[in-house]
């Protein structure tokens, strides 16, 4: 299964709170912040819009809230 990769950046801090989110629930990642992340989440999702969460069954979520993501996490069966 593909890893979970996030696109974001050191100064955004909606990139700094899904990596929290992440790390508290002890899920393996990725932190993709070097070069125009915009532009790498664009090409992921479409839309440019960091955080972009890159999961392991293809899909994403962009600027995912912390409910939504742990939610995501869960369906996926990444956490408890």
């Amino acid at each position: 299964m593909p890893e979970l990769v996030v696109i974001g950046a050191d100064w955004c801090p909606d990139c700094v709170r899904v990596n929290n989110v992440l790390k508290k629930c002890k899920v393996a990642f990725t932190y993709d912040c070097e070069g125009d992340s915009k532009k790498k989440a664009k090409e992921a999702s479409g839309n440019g819009k960091i955080p972009c969460v890159c999961l392991p069954d293809g899909s994403f979520l962009s600027e995912p809230s912390d409910a939504v993501l742990t939610a995501r996490l869960k369906e996926l069966e990444l956490v408890a």
